[in-house]
């Protein structure tokens, strides 16, 4: 807790603060306060400083280098491919949202040019959506995937039909365990679907899920167990039908005793 008497500040240092007050867009009188915080036994603020200055300049370089060049470099990565929605990565184009069987077909190309580790599908192979996962879970290009999303948030299209099976399949992928982000936008997944990502070892490493179909909820499905699955104990952020779960919530919810688990009292 912060002190509500705060001692006062050192005339210099004071002058050095009232400087970056008064023009706190110009780095200049930041880093002249950084230098005196290196002087007076405190640099890890001085540290702080630098590097969120030097961010900022980098943040700039960025956007100018991708405004130039982005579509080129993207190009050389996905020109045979196509797909939308690319972003860089550390340099790479490692996010790419692209059809279905773009992917089945150019799968084994695909890392040449770029590691692809943000995987968004649309679209289907055949008329059996499951079947179309269970494909997919056999391609080891998803071995490096670490973000996985079939179809957007919101949308509802008609080939959403995937079910427990489909998850059953991905579970069952030896490709799929550096997994950390898995969204699946099915209104077929269930309580039971949900239970199979509960209880796979594959999905161990998820930090965020999002399941948006909107049966899980109370009388058929019980959120507060499923996000207390010892599987599912790294994850930061959570979407279950319409409710969602952020790391504070999270750690709650794991440290409240499950009133369902084996030492529950009698029901009332």
């Amino acid at each position: 807790m912060l002190s509500k008497l705060q001692p006062p500040l050192d005339p210099e240092e004071a002058a050095l603060i009232r400087a970056i007050v008064a023009d706190p867009d110009d780095d200049t009188p930041r880093l002249v306060y950084a230098d005196w915080l290196d002087e007076h036994a405190r640099p890890d603020r001085a540290r702080l400083i630098r590097v969120q200055c030097a961010l900022e300049d980098l943040k700039t370089e960025e956007r100018a280098l991708l405004e130039k060049f982005g579509a080129q470099w993207i190009e050389e990565a996905y020109g045979r491919y196509g797909g939308e929605d690319h972003r860089f990565h550390r340099g790479f184009p490692e996010e790419v949202t692209m059809r279905f069987r773009t992917f089945l077909d150019h799968h084994a190309t695909l890392n040449e040019y770029t590691p692809l580790r943000y995987l968004r599908l649309r679209g289907r192979l055949t008329d059996n959506m499951d079947d179309d996962l269970a494909t997919l879970s056999r391609l080891p290009a998803l071995q490096q995937v670490r973000s996985l999303e079939f179809d957007e948030p919101g949308v509802a299209l008609p080939h959403s039909n995937y079910g427990p099976k489909g998850v059953e399949a991905l579970a069952s992928s030896s490709y799929l365990k550096g997994l950390q982000q898995l969204h699946l936008h099915s209104s077929q997944i269930g309580a039971v679907g949900a239970q199979v990502i509960a209880n796979a070892p594959t999905f161990h490493n998820l930090t965020h899920l999002a399941l948006t179909d909107r049966r899980l909820c109370p009388p058929d499905f019980d959120a507060l167990a499923f996000l207390r699955s010892p599987n599912l104990n790294r994850l930061k952020e959570a979407q279950l039908g319409e409710q969602q779960y952020g790391d504070h919530a999270l750690n709650y919810i794991r440290a409240v005793p499950n009133p369902s688990g084996p030492d529950a009292g009698p029901t009332p």
